[in-house]
């Protein structure tokens, strides 16, 4: 037999009793903003259930939203709660979440990419539709004339009529100064259907905040850290927040590894690094006597960085192994913890140079950016001296 609240929904103080998504919502730390709109939208709720019960017409509600901030920050987690509660109690009539991402409605051809939005939107009447990684509608392809990424935020506009009536949510979430370009750029009626002033915006993590993350997740490993081991990843994380897309909380389970005597083995990782490869003792010799200096120097609390090298030229004929080297290098300086990863960008001289005047400049300064806390290896340097014309 069907009951009330089978029609009309649960009432809102059992919701917030009873619900797991509320639930888990309300033990996150901050989102004042997403939790004071959660208590909006379940008021609603129950204004809605009263007019009902007086067979009056129920109010509408614009339940379109952006989720927008940095990496790392928490914004699909709690996209996929918001949908949960706006869902739940009836705010959409199918009462279920849909998720997807915009790489899933990409195709090569303009027909294929409009058709996966349209049944993507015919799929989701009803619900709450969650769409990640929004911030790609603003890359351009400049081999794609016919703009794909343009045409799904054509389609969703001409799918989705943004009224208070309309039986669907639909949240996009993404990096807010590129969704932001994308709703000036794209077609008007887009920042229509999301307004940018409604928005709800998650700010990047203090380091203090990176660290209380760092911690509780080495609590629930089993782990306690120490006074000098919160000093240090203090310091590695304020270095770390300076790298563009830094990750936010994903970068504490990322580079804090479990492994805590690391630094003290890197003398004898030169040399295991180092493995096999003959006549390399004198850069063996050079690269463990940078480490001891590293050690020697923070026992006495010295920051070692501006006395240790960060630029080596590597000269010999094709096939010497200098691009291995520098993979060990940057091994070698991860270890000694200079360095967020032991990545290596390897680009060439011809990578830096641009077709016409004016676009060198920029190329550089991008595969800079691209090398931020990771080892810059530049191929065929002594073009350097030779294309001196082409910068």
């Amino acid at each position: 037999m069907l009951t009330r609240e089978d029609i009309l929904g649960p009432q809102p103080p059992a919701f917030r009793d009873g619900n797991a998504s509320y639930a888990q919502l309300q033990r996150l730390s901050g989102l004042s903003r997403v939790k004071d709109e959660v208590e909006e939208l379940i008021d609603l709720v129950k204004a809605n259930q009263d007019l009902e019960r007086r067979g009056e017409k129920p109010e509408g509600r614009y339940l379109n939203r952006l989720f927008l901030g940095p990496p790392g920050t928490g914004k699909t987690t709690v996209a996929k709660l918001y949908g949960r509660i706006v869902a739940d109690p009836g705010l959409v009539s199918r009462r279920d979440v849909v998720f997807a991402q915009i790489s899933d409605l990409i195709h090569n051809h303009v027909e294929k990419t409009e058709q996966n939005t349209a049944e993507l939107l015919e799929r989701a009447q009803g619900k709450v539709l969650i769409i990640d990684d929004a911030h790609i509608l603003g890359l351009r392809d400049p081999d794609n004339k016919d703009d794909l990424r343009g045409q799904i935020a054509g389609t969703i506009v001409s799918k989705v009529s943004g009224s208070p009536d309309e039986d669907r949510c639909v949240i996009l979430v993404g990096y807010k100064e590129a969704v932001e370009d994308v709703l000036r750029t794209s077609d008007p009626g887009f920042q229509g259907r999301f307004p940018i002033e409604d928005a709800l915006v998650f700010d990047g993590y203090s380091k203090d905040e990176l660290l209380d993350i760092m911690e509780s997740r080495l609590r629930r490993d089993g782990f306690e850290a120490t006074g000098n081991g919160r000093n240090a990843a203090k310091k590695v994380l304020a270095r770390m927040r300076g790298r563009p897309n830094f990750g936010n909380a994903a970068e504490t389970s990322v580079h804090f590894d479990p492994e805590h005597t690391k630094q003290a083995k890197a003398k004898g990782n030169v040399e295991a690094i180092f493995e096999g490869f003959v006549g390399y003792e004198k850069i063996i010799k050079q690269f463990q006597g940078y480490h001891n200096m590293t050690l020697g120097m923070r026992k006495h609390n010295v920051d070692p960085r501006p006395h240790t090298p960060w630029a080596f030229v590597f000269k010999g004929p094709p096939g010497t192994g200098k691009t291995s080297t520098a993979k060990k290098i940057g091994r070698i300086y991860y270890d000694m913890g200079f360095l967020s990863t032991d990545e290596v960008v390897a680009c060439s001289v011809t990578d830096m140079i641009g077709q016409y005047k004016g676009h060198t400049g920029p190329k550089v300064l991008g595969l800079l950016d691209k090398a931020i806390g990771k080892v810059l290896f530049v191929d065929e340097a002594y073009r350097l001296a030779h294309d001196g014309e082409s910068f």
